[in-house]
């Protein structure tokens, strides 16, 4: 048997449905923007490690290859909030400071200041103001 719903009824099965809907991708984004700060710290804990092995900063991102398992470098290259791969730029630092920016995030091949960047100190902090 085949009940028909009210009016009322149609309003709260809809309102939940939106809800859900709303709810979970506002999860996904904060999934996103967790898995590209992850990511960004591991990519700033390599070019450190470089660093240290090396007495020299990377000159490029691509020198941190051989650091990472190789099936993993290009989901580790790639930023799940943009979906830009590479979806990060490398800037060698020009000094040694522990606050200088040396990771940043892409978004359609350029910075996107509106989203975390890291330090040369390992740290990954919420976006640069201007």
């Amino acid at each position: 048997m085949i009940r028909k719903m009210s009016g009322r009824g149609v309003m709260v099965v809809l309102a939940a449905v939106i809800l859900a809907s709303v709810c979970g991708c506002g999860a996904r984004a904060r999934a996103r923007a967790m898995a590209s700060r992850s990511r960004m710290k591991q990519l700033v804990v390599m070019a450190i490690h470089y660093r240290v092995s090396n007495r020299a900063w990377p000159d490029r991102l691509d020198q941190l290859k051989r650091h990472a398992a190789a099936e993993s470098w290009d989901d580790l290259i790639t930023n799940p909030v943009t979906g830009d791969k590479p979806g990060y730029e490398y800037v060698k630092p020009a000094a040694d400071s522990a606050n200088a920016v040396i990771l940043y995030q892409l978004r359609g091949g350029k910075r996107d200041l509106s989203l975390a960047v890291g330090h040369a100190d390992g740290s990954v902090s919420s976006p640069v103001s201007h």
